[in-house]
């Protein structure tokens, strides 16, 4: 036997530990042997981690009496720096929202002092939303909170692995038919 067989042969590959993917895949094995469940494993996985995410996330915000579609408002205006003022199309855009979502939104947030609401001077047609005091206050602990949630869901990986999945995750995103 070749030096480096013996040592392959002594030397065991630790074992992933199943995860509640691992048994949805097993049984898609058993029962669909030809399927190749490869991308639905990552599939499934980017779903499982997207949630607990999330429920970690809604979780600090409800802390703070926020929602997560309030959140999407207060964070749009607060990335703009001095004065935290859009249009309620730029929310749209920048909150990644429909038009009737952002009305709605703003709406509670201003019925909350959270926000308010001006008629641009230029054009009348065109609303601006600015946050109140009130509103940076609550868009700074609630960033905040947001940044320490994402701190703690990755804070397993060290600093090469969360550049490569960045990018991974940045080229899969660039690829995708949307």
């Amino acid at each position: 036997m070749p030096f480096f067989g013996f040592w392959f042969m002594c030397f065991k590959v630790p074992q992933m530990a199943d995860d509640r993917v691992d048994s949805v895949l097993s049984d898609w094995e058993s029962e669909r042997p030809e399927l190749d469940s490869d991308c639905l494993a990552l599939e499934l996985r980017f779903q499982l981690v997207a949630r607990r995410m999330a429920a970690e996330v809604t979780s600090a915000l409800s802390e703070l009496d926020l929602e997560w579609f309030e959140y999407d408002v207060l964070s749009a205006l607060r990335r703009q720096g001095p004065p935290f003022q859009l249009s309620a199309s730029d929310i749209t855009e920048a909150a990644m929202i429909s038009p009737g979502a952002v009305t709605n939104r703003i709406d509670r947030l201003k019925k909350r002092g959270l926000v308010s609401r001006v008629e641009d001077a230029e054009d009348r047609r065109r609303v601006i939303i600015g946050l109140t005091q009130a509103g940076i206050d609550l868009a700074n602990q609630a960033s905040e909170a947001r940044f320490a949630c994402a701190d703690r869901s990755l804070g397993g990986l060290d600093a090469a692995q969360l550049a490569h999945l960045d990018q991974l995750l940045r080229d899969l995103i660039k690829g995708m038919p949307i």
